[in-house]
């Protein structure tokens, strides 16, 4: 049983003291508060009758309508009652659910609007159950038959039927006043900005079937090449051509299939790393029993919301590895844990003893690497392995997305793989011909970008292609050839400029020297006063380096723990690497570094004040020597 309920006049009833109360319980400042209270409770209104401000109104209660505050209020008011829907999880009764909508009326000051809301029952419910559940909360509305959001509540065999209203949405669009006198370049921004966007939603929820996708991928074909009036017109260039990348000598439209798949998969990627979410408590709890999610199979019966979850989850199979944080979750033999970059498992006769190890059991207590384990089970990938830097023994191991360095999905990286997915990668020939650079970033107009695109996928008839040629000369003719000089105008310094740290805070500037060729580094720390004077400097040499990026990490890692150890209360940590000072800052990921970084950020914890700060490599001399001294001297 799912129970839907309204509102009534949701933003006029809310109680400016509630507000209050709900800022101040969410633990934010008193003098914040007091800001947006002012903002709240000051408004005042007016009445317009014949185009004439007549009256004022002092309201004593609710929010305004437009406000661009009054949406994030009216979600942090409505935490309150699903902390108390929360709180009342084991009770599930109709009784304890009437006294918490009670509860919440009274302390808010809104109403249930029992007219507008509807309880769903399970197609297998009693009739004499579903009487006396819509009479114990006084709903006598019925749901499951209408749409939410503009998607149907419930589906039947015919899934075609209840998708047609996207074909039409789409067809209508297309043919409108608005479009009809488009240039290409126009009709190709409005396929790739508006056409394709209207199914985006529906997509990113279920899986639309086959024959419904050609449909809006046949509406889509009809307007790109039809004429004004509605005439068609020879379809010169297939579609499968037209979604290829622009680099690939198409247009960069998108496959309906492939992207419906792709917006499934940040679904699948969802339940996959956040399996605490109510989204993924529901469906896990009721179809994943004796398997998790990446192994579950689609069972005979099931919803279509899990199957299209299911369709998504088949693009993340091929691509989704393990970041090592303390191993505990990884199985050594069954999970892509060895690389980040491809999906590689280890195979080979595998011991009964070792069927069910985790990569924890290939750690020391001080996770460190155990080389002599490793060499015995996996001797073949062993350098592989201790090229991994693996986190403390609090830090989870996650799930990456192998073709972004982020290692967080994304539709478009998701829609990208899918589309080259057994497409081999032909490597650049010096002097030929290319897409980008010779047509797409010609610097003419966008529509003879189209006509130079259409010349050569053959996609023009040949008195067009003559009459253009001839209007295009006319038009390079009438052009100003003379470029203009740009001497004389200033020229902002992009150079980053570092400042001293003030207020009595002491730095630590961390630098890294990598080869390549032996996979070790040299790192270096060097922590300064706040006037300046050196306090403590360090270098190391560390062996089964991967990248340059996780030297950068691991010396400013170790100069991080001997700040702990010289008991600073206040540091600002300076590194020349933006990627690494990014990914601490929680601004980008980088899948790589993950265990190192959350090592940092714990270890942050161990001091009053912190930051970091990138600095130009101009400023961090110092700690590039001793880092480069260091690798040339072991």
């Amino acid at each position: 049983m799912a129970v839907k309920t309204d509102m009534s006049k949701a933003y006029d009833r809310v109680e400016w003291r509630f507000i209050e109360k709900v800022l101040q319980r969410l633990g934010f400042h008193s003098k914040w508060i007091h800001l947006i209270m002012q903002c709240v409770s000051t408004v005042t209104y007016s009445y317009l009758i014949n185009d004439t401000v007549h009256g004022s109104v002092t309201p004593q209660r609710g929010i305004r309508q437009g406000d661009p505050l009054s949406p994030y209020l009216f979600i942090l008011c409505g935490q309150v009652l699903s902390g108390l829907c929360q709180k009342a999880e084991r009770e599930a009764s109709c009784t304890a659910l009437m006294r918490i909508l009670k509860e919440y009326e009274l302390a808010s000051g809104q109403k249930i609007n029992t007219d507008k809301s509807s309880v769903t029952f399970s197609s297998k419910t009693p009739e004499e159950t579903k009487v006396l559940v819509k009479a114990a909360l006084g709903i006598a509305k019925e749901g499951g038959q209408g749409k939410y959001l503009g998607l149907p509540e419930h589906f039947g065999r015919r899934k075609k039927d209840l998708f047609t209203v996207i074909v039409d949405r789409i067809r209508q669009r297309a043919s409108s006043l608005s479009t009809r006198h488009l240039s290409k370049a126009g009709k190709l921004t409005m396929l790739k900005a508006v056409l394709t966007a209207i199914p985006t939603f529906s997509m990113s929820c279920f899986e639309l079937p086959v024959s419904l996708c050609k449909k809006i991928q046949s509406v889509l074909t009809r307007f790109w090449w039809d004429t004004a009036d509605g005439t068609k017109k020879m379809c010169w260039v297939a579609w499968d051509r037209l979604t290829k990348p622009k680099a690939g000598g198409g247009l960069g439209l998108r496959d309906i299939q492939l992207f419906n798949q792709a917006l499934l998969a940040k679904q699948a990627w969802r339940i996959l790393t956040n399996p605490t979410c109510l989204l993924a408590r529901v469906l896990l709890g009721k179809y994943c029993h004796n398997k998790n999610f990446m192994e579950v199979t689609v069972p005979t019966v099931c919803s279509h919301g899990w199957r299209s979850i299911l369709h998504g989850r088949e693009l993340l199979r091929e691509n989704v590895g393990k970041a090592i944080g303390n191993g505990l979750a990884t199985k050594v033999w069954k999970d892509s844990w060895i690389s980040l970059e491809q999906n590689l498992k280890p195979f080979g006769p595998i011991p009964e003893a070792a069927m069910d190890l985790t990569v924890s059991d290939l750690l020391t207590s001080d996770m460190k690497w155990n080389k002599k384990r490793i060499e015995e089970l996996l001797p073949l990938v062993a350098e592989e392995i201790q090229m991994i830097h693996p986190g403390n023994q609090g830090t989870e191991d996650i799930y990456v997305w192998q073709p972004l360095q982020t290692g967080k999905y994304t539709a478009k990286s998701g829609y990208y793989t899918a589309a080259m997915k057994g497409q081999r990668i032909q490597e650049p020939i010096p002097d030929a011909f290319e897409w980008v650079k010779d047509i797409w970033n010609a610097k003419c107009s966008p529509k003879m970008k189209l006509f130079l695109w259409s010349i050569i996928q053959e996609a023009i008839p040949l008195e067009v292609a003559t009459k253009a040629i001839r209007l295009a000369r006319e038009w390079i003719n009438a052009q100003d050839h003379q470029t203009q000089s740009t001497n004389g105008l200033p020229h902002p310094n992009r150079k980053h400029q570092f400042r001293s740290a003030t207020g009595g805070t002491p730095t630590c500037k961390s630098d890294a020297a990598y080869d390549a060729q032996s996979r070790r580094a040299g790192l270096a720390w060097i922590i300064n006063k706040p006037s300046g004077r050196m306090i403590h400097q360090e270098s190391r040499t560390q062996n089964f380096v991967p990248s340059p990026l996780v030297a950068e990490a691991l010396a400013l890692r170790a100069g991080l723990i001997d700040a702990v150890k010289l008991e600073l209360p206040k540091l600002r940590m300076l590194s020349d690497n933006s990627t690494l000072v990014r990914a601490i800052n929680n601004d980008a990921q980088a899948k790589e570094i993950f265990g190192i970084i959350n090592d940092i950020q714990q270890i942050s914890s161990a001091f009053v004040e912190i930051s970091f700060t990138h600095i130009s490599r101009s400023f961090n001399e110092d700690a590039d020597r001793l880092a480069k001294s260091s690798l040339s001297a072991s």
